[in-house]
């Protein structure tokens, strides 16, 4: 029993449920009240209840049952430092150094807490010590130009900064030249015939949409439409004009916000409505901007599977790194990819494609970045995207190509999708999101970011019903919206009649740059939803 009590509290832990989790450990306390662990992961949890005096009596309650350790003493001294005890904190810190002399987070704790106390000669020590493991340490680094700003030692202040910036020159990841859009545009023949397929498809989509009435769920509405800007990039595509389409993510900052040709978020330049002139990388070449340092520094330590590079192709335009691209669309994909992967979402969707296809449904796909990782990561699996057809001619074109051995189809209105046992790609018309669309099959993972927010209140319930029915009863919805619009759970209101099971994100240590509350929607309510899906 106490076993299957610590499992569930565990689980609530991770998925951040920490009233539930602290519920679940004081049981078993009730029990076993002389096991450290449990004291330790109860105070966590108290901590984020925002019961401090609760955390602080379970955290000594462990250091004395285990005899402590230098993360247990950071823990009872960031809840002092909270209740502003800096004395009390720092002596905390103090004795958890003497026993551990060279563990480095504890000295940087001990050193800013110093520097806050104005005990400006004991950070520095701090700092020094932590240089004395860590010679190349630049918070460290940084700690001393501060400390000594503080002091009113400016040309020692600026002689740490100098060496902060050559520590950081050194450490740098090594990155190729900037890659020009000539280098990775070649679009074979064979190439621009599937994308002349996937642009006939798409007119075809858009006719049949035409045609049902305006109130359809499946017509633009909301924010989620075809606006000028948006119809001016589908546009372009439609011309068929092979430039713009092996040229193709210049085009696409309607989907990442980011545009591309000036490497810069899209709301900072005017809209791009026209073709992209021919010799546009002699701008390049002499503008020549700079790589983001903030991705070189995040992938620092990270798996090998997670370092994510852009392909090489429709003038990803970039820095080369490791056999790709690297560009602020590949950090902001990134943000995305290491949540799923934080959350045991990509083991989830491994574990079922070691059974045969996993499907996964991505409703709003972009231009496929995030279709592109999700099957690089698992290519056992069998990716839908939900959109207007106005998108999918962005997302069909790019993954088609990049996966031109995958089997794809498009799926309209009355239609099913017909290849779901192997893995590929399924491009569905927002209009043909009904009922039976999957046939008998059931969803291992879906996904929305930030497009759901845009929609009517009336689509954000069709797609919350949608997912609800269609979802496996052991599958996740993954969903991140803007929270500002329309109140502080503005999605969240919408999808929890069909689901009945909602965690928040772990989150990980990127920044993160997309606005938005992330959510986990798992046991779906599946008599509910189906009887409002389509309706």
């Amino acid at each position: 029993m106490t076993e299957s009590v610590f499992e569930r509290a565990v689980t609530f832990q991770v998925r951040q449920q920490f009233s539930e989790a602290a519920e679940l450990f004081d049981r078993i306390l009730a029990n076993t009240p002389d096991d450290p662990e449990i004291c330790w992961r109860a105070s966590i949890c108290e901590m984020h209840n925002n019961r401090p005096d609760r955390a602080l009596a379970l955290i000594r309650d462990a250091i004395r049952l285990s005899g402590g350790s230098p993360a247990m003493a950071r823990h009872e001294a960031n809840l002092l430092q909270q209740s502003y005890r800096i004395p009390e904190a720092m002596a905390v810190l103090e004795r958890a150094v003497a026993k551990a002399p060279t563990e480095v987070e504890t000295l940087a704790m001990l050193a800013d807490l110093r520097h806050f106390a104005r005990d400006y000669q004991g950070a520095v020590q701090c700092h020094m010590a932590v240089l004395a493991v860590d010679p190349d340490n630049l918070d460290a680094i940084d700690g001393l130009r501060g400390v000594h700003f503080s002091m009113g030692q400016s040309d020692a202040a600026r002689e740490w900064k100098s060496l902060g910036a050559e520590k950081r020159a050194e450490l740098e990841f090594d990155y190729g030249p900037l890659v020009l859009s000539e280098e990775v545009s070649e679009l074979s023949d064979a190439e621009y015939a599937r994308a002349l397929t996937c642009l006939e498809a798409v007119e075809t989509m858009i006719a049949r949409r035409e045609g049902l009435n305006a109130d359809h769920v499946g017509r633009p509405a909301g924010q989620w439409t075809c606006d000028e800007e948006s119809r001016s990039l589908y546009r372009l595509l439609r011309t068929r004009d092979r430039d713009v389409i092996r040229k193709l993510r210049f085009y696409a900052q309607e989907f990442s916000g980011i545009k591309l040709p000036t490497m810069e978020p899209a709301v900072d330049r005017p809209h791009i409505d026209a073709k992209v002139p021919d010799n546009y990388d002699e701008f390049l070449r002499i503008w020549s901007p700079l790589p983001p340092r903030d991705y070189l520094d995040h992938i620092r330590g990270m798996p090998d599977r997670l370092r994510l590079v852009q392909p090489r192709k429709f003038a990803e335009i970039g820095w080369a790194y490791d056999g790709g691209i690297i560009n602020l669309d590949t950090y902001f994909t990134l943000v995305y990819v290491t949540e799923l992967d934080a959350n045991g979402i990509l083991t989830h969707l491994k574990q079922r494609a070691a059974i045969g296809p996993a499907l996964a449904l991505e409703i709003g796909g972009g231009y496929g970045n995030l279709g592109f990782n999700v099957r690089r990561l698992v290519p056992n699996t069998r990716y839908i995207i939900v959109d207007l057809p106005e998108s999918l001619a962005f997302s069909s074109i790019y993954l088609s190509t990049l996966f031109p051995e995958a089997e794809t189809e498009f799926v309209d209105v009355g239609a099913q999708c017909r290849q779901l046992d192997r893995p590929g790609y399924s491009f569905v018309s927002a209009a043909a999101f009904q009922p039976g669309v999957l046939g008998e099959r059931r969803l291992d993972l879906a996904i929305n970011t930030m497009s759901l927010a845009e929609m009517s209140d009336a689509q954000k319930s069709h797609y919350g019903a949608g997912i609800g029915s269609l979802l496996d009863d052991d599958g996740v919805f993954f969903e991140q919206n803007q929270t500002i619009i329309g109140g502080l759970d503005y999605v969240g209101s919408f999808m929890m009649p069909y689901f009945a099971e909602r965690s928040g994100f772990v989150r990980t240590d990127l920044p993160h740059v997309h606005a938005g509350r992330g959510n986990l929607w798992r046991r779906p309510r599946r008599d509910v939803a189906m009887a409002a899906f389509g309706r």
